[in-house]
C-alpha cells in the first residue's frame, strides 16, 4: 500500500467518523403548536399534509431543502394532492427551515466532493515530492 493510499484511506475514514456523529437528529416542534396564525405556512403544511398522514410523521424526518421539494413533488405527482404551485413553495419552505437536515447529513452531501479535492491534492503533493526526489 502507498503512501497515498494510506492517507487517503485515513481522511476519508476521520470525515465519515465526523459525519456520522453529526448525524444525531434534532428534535422537532409539534406541527399544532407553530400552526396558531391563521394563512401560515404551518398551518398550510397542517392543512395539506395531515390528511393522509399525522404530524407525527414529520418529527423524524430531516431533510435538506431539495429533498423537502422532492418529497412535495413526489406527493403532489404520485398521490395526486390537491398542493397548487404557490402553496408548493410555501410548504417547501417551511418543512425546510423547520426540519432541516442535520449538519452531518449535510456535510455527508458534500463529503464526495470533498474527497475528491483531498484525492487530487494529495496526488498532486505526492507527485511533487517524488519529482523533487528524483531531481
Amino acid at each position: 500500500m502507498t503512501d497515498f493510499t494510506r492517507i487517503t484511506g485515513s481522511l476519508l475514514l476521520g470525515a465519515m467518523m465526523v459525519a456520522a456523529l453529526l448525524l444525531l437528529p434534532l428534535p422537532g416542534p409539534a406541527m399544532g403548536a407553530a400552526a396558531a396564525e391563521p394563512g401560515s405556512a404551518a398551518r398550510l403544511t397542517e392543512q395539506r399534509c395531515t390528511l393522509c398522514h399525522g404530524d407525527y410523521f414529520y418529527n423524524g424526518l430531516r431533510k435538506t431543502r431539495l429533498g423537502w421539494e422532492i418529497t412535495v413533488w413526489r406527493m403532489r405527482i404520485s398521490y395526486d394532492t390537491q398542493i397548487q404551485p404557490g402553496e408548493h413553495r410555501k410548504i417547501t419552505a417551511y418543512l425546510s427551515r423547520t426540519y432541516p437536515a442535520s449538519l452531518g447529513w449535510r456535510l455527508l452531501l458534500w463529503l464526495p466532493v470533498l474527497a475528491l479535492a483531498a484525492g487530487i491534492l494529495m496526488r498532486w503533493r505526492f507527485r511533487r515530492r517524488r519529482s523533487a526526489a528524483n531531481d
